[in-house]
């Protein structure tokens, strides 16, 4: 509630709003109200990993922790974000253009 509350949260658009929801949801879905300091690196991993089918889903869950988390560091909540160093799932939606093509749309 309070970092729904923060300036960091409602600075996003409507649709990141809408976006940041939909995670912060399954994150209280997981550990409801939790004193942050409890979250470890493996905690978090774990929870992404449960993801691993959805990789984009997994990917945003993390990046809307770790804003959570680092909201929490800058508030002196907890001394450290444990989902610094987590990697991504996901390559990415799409691929790179291929050479020829690159060079075709550049000419």
């Amino acid at each position: 509630a309070d970092y729904r509350a923060s300036a960091e949260y409602r600075k996003g658009a409507p649709s990141t709003r809408a976006n940041k929801d939909r995670y912060l949801a399954m994150i209280e879905d997981r550990w409801g109200p939790f004193d942050y300091r409890t979250l470890t690196q493996d905690k978090a991993q774990t929870f992404r990993d449960e993801f691993f089918d959805t990789p984009g889903k997994a990917d945003n869950l993390m990046m809307t922790l770790s804003a959570l988390m680092g909201w929490a560091v800058r508030r002196g909540r907890t001394p450290a974000n444990p989902c610094v160093g987590i990697g991504r799932l996901s390559d990415g939606e799409h691929k790179p253009w291929p050479q020829d093509v690159m060079d075709r749309a550049l000419d």
